[in-house]
This record gives C-alpha cells, sequence and structure tokens, in this order.
C-alpha cells in the first residue's frame, strides 16, 4: 500500500484507512489514485462516529463511550 497497489478499476477497502495516521492515509490513497484508470473508484467502508454523543440518552453514551475506550486501548 506504501509503495504500490495493484492496477484494477475499483479498489476496496475496509477497516483499513482508521488504522493510520492522516499522513499515511494520504500515501495510501494517492497511491490507489495512481492505480486507477480515469474513471476508476475508490470504496472505503469503515464506521464514521461523532466526536462526541448527539444525545443525552444513556444508551447512546455507552455506545460512543464503548468506541473511544476501544480505539484508544492499544493507542489508536
Amino acid at each position: 500500500m506504501f509503495i504500490d497497489v495493484p492496477k484494477g478499476d475499483a479498489i476496496f477497502m475496509r477497516r483499513i484507512l482508521r488504522d493510520w495516521n492522516d499522513k499515511d492515509c494520504v500515501k495510501i490513497l494517492t497511491n490507489c489514485w495512481k492505480s486507477l484508470p480515469e474513471k476508476g473508484k475508490v470504496i472505503i467502508v469503515d464506521m464514521v462516529a461523532p466526536s462526541e454523543p448527539k444525545s443525552d440518552d444513556i444508551f447512546s453514551k455507552v455506545v460512543w463511550y464503548g468506541h473511544v475506550d476501544v480505539n484508544t486501548m492499544f493507542g489508536w
């Protein structure tokens, strides 16, 4: 991913970019772009979470803090 990406009409990435910092994500996506034809597509599947809970109900807070705990447990 950091050197080159196999050529294709579409590149599918699931749960990849969230593991890298912004600079590395730019490298990965740039290499994807270089490997695609003019009408090629990059398909990214990942979870997008708000920066804080959007509701005051306990369920929303438990789910949000659970995601924060899991994603920070190992320094992500």
